[in-house]
């Protein structure tokens, strides 16, 4: 492998990080404005049944696109606890931005 190949790849590799904080930038903008919602209408932050039935079909993902299981597990175990730490504005919070 060349200098340049490895550059290339990371080049990528870099790429894609980008995108990886846009979608978690948007998802807690998202996680805000279900926080807001849960709020308004006393529902609690979180939601057991939910969080589990997305990690278990992201875990069904990722065994089709070849990813660890535990993997996929704890990195959402690591999203869904910020995103619960945003609806309940403890830390972590999100400023929206006005466009």
């Amino acid at each position: 492998m060349t200098n340049k190949t490895l550059e290339r790849y990371r080049i990528k590799i870099d790429l894609v990080d980008q995108q990886i904080i846009t979608l978690l930038s948007d998802r807690m903008k998202t996680s805000l404005k279900i926080g807001k919602y849960k709020n308004r209408n006393k529902l609690p932050i979180q939601d057991k049944t939910r969080e589990l039935e997305m990690i278990s079909r992201y875990i069904k993902m990722a065994t089709l696109h070849r990813l660890n299981p535990n993997y996929i597990k704890k990195l959402y175990a690591i999203i869904l606890s910020q995103s619960r730490s945003v609806q309940a504005k403890k830390g972590g919070v999100i400023n929206e931005r006005k466009s």
